[in-house]
């Protein structure tokens, strides 16, 4: 007698393997671009100001993009989009190493080389955890959004590290091992049942799937208080990440101390997603969601009190990363099952584009209010961000009553 997949765990769903590597790899080669990008390009461009706009100019294309790109992946095959969007990462960081390879880069070369990853990534960003929903049983949903989240955890800790390795080889290098990666996600794509990526087409012209999206949220509206809460709670932690990474630069500390902020958080969001994947399943979502965002107010209000230093504010960052995957794993997990499939792509990339304008705002944001007072004002008027996102969640009659995964058809929105 074999184990259902449910008893089997998520390693028994040969699917989910495949996906696994395929999303693993591309994950990672996001993570260095990130770090990477602004590095190749100071020397090129000779501003700070300019490199960082590199990354921007990748992330703004990126986000407005994705509204398309989400109609988009409702009308083909979701596998189709993915093995897509990792020849087309092959071909653009491949072109990008060509440039750079002997230092003979431009400006120019390097700008078009951003325009051209925001597209590639904004057009079939939302296709690979639509495509995880198909894959995995619904009770096994949760951890394995869990899973996700500890996984990014770790490529925090280490993607930056070994693309700096990378670099010091030469600036092309690490497109090299990104161009890799992402024929590596190309393989593993392939050995995904192309039947689990079918969609049904609406038979509408694409400007009015478009438009679908963000009809849909409109009819309902516990979907744009979930969104709002995601997007409040990713400004505050962006917001006061930036802060303290400014603040503490200005102050003369080492970055490779300053980094260690990066570190604790992430280790506290690793052994978080760990736990979350099992409460999720045993607590209600809607109890769940604003006591986390309640310890990350108090993480937050200790931060204006406690000594300006790494030691002291590790501690409270990574309570903030041990919480914040009960939160995600819940209300992220939560939004994919009660979407119908057919309307993923359209509804997830309206409804996160609100969050990706405020992780883009949370940066200037941090800027312009440590030029306006001290990084404990700065770290209190972004707490406020947090305490209305409780707010938010305690308001909404529907968030309140979520339960747990086995609840959740009751939920689905029409």
């Amino acid at each position: 007698m074999t184990n259902s997949p449910e008893k089997a765990g998520l390693w028994s769903v040969r699917p989910y393997r495949h996906w696994l590597a395929q999303d693993f790899t591309s994950e990672l080669s996001t993570s260095m671009l990130v770090f990477t990008i602004p590095l190749i390009a100071l020397p090129v461009v000779g501003s700070e100001l300019a490199a960082g706009g590199m990354l921007s100019l990748m992330l703004i294309v990126s986000t407005v993009v994705g509204l398309p790109g989400g109609t988009l992946v409702d009308r083909i095959n979701r596998r189709t989009a993915l093995w897509v969007r990792s020849a087309a990462m092959v071909v653009v960081v491949s072109a990008l190493a060509a440039a750079l390879y002997g230092f003979e880069s431009s400006a120019i070369a390097i700008a078009v080389g951003c325009v051209c990853l925001g597209v590639v990534t904004g057009l079939f960003k939302s296709s690979s955890n639509i495509l995880l929903r198909e894959i995995v049983p619904r009770s096994l949903f949760p951890r394995a959004v869990a899973n996700n989240q500890a996984r990014d955890a770790a490529l925090e800790l280490s993607a930056a590290p070994f693309a700096g390795f990378l670099l010091a080889v030469g600036s092309f290098v690490p497109f090299l091992f990104i161009a890799l990666s992402h024929a590596i996600a190309f393989i593993a794509t392939l050995r995904i049942p192309a039947a689990l990526g079918e969609v049904k087409r609406s038979g509408e012209s694409f400007v009015r799937d478009l438009g679908f999206g963000f009809r849909y949220l409109w009819r309902n509206p516990h979907l744009i208080l979930s969104s709002l809460i995601v997007a409040l709670a990713n400004f505050a932690l962006t917001g006061a990440i930036v802060t303290l990474q400014l603040f503490l630069g200005t102050e003369g500390v080492d970055p490779a101390v300053i980094g260690l902020l990066l570190t604790a958080t992430s280790l506290g969001m690793i052994l978080g997603a760990i736990l979350a994947a099992k409460t999720v399943t045993r607590m209600r979502v809607g109890v769940i969601l604003p006591a986390a965002l309640l310890v990350v107010t108090v993480a937050f209000a200790s931060m204006t009190v406690l000594p300006t230093t790494v030691v002291a504010l590790a501690a409270p960052m990574a309570v903030i990363g041990f919480v914040v995957p009960f939160s995600n794993t819940g209300l992220m997990s939560w939004l994919y099952m009660i979407v119908p499939a057919e309307f993923q792509g359209r509804v997830h990339s309206v409804g996160g584009l609100l969050s990706s304008i405020a992780v883009a705002v949370a940066p200037l944001t941090a800027g312009a209010l440590l030029t306006l007072g001290s990084v404990q004002l700065s770290i209190a008027l972004l707490t406020l961000s947090i305490v209305l996102a409780i707010i938010v969640a305690l308001a909404s009659s529907t968030i309140r009553r979520i339960g747990r995964p086995g609840d959740w058809a009751v939920d689905v929105s029409e």
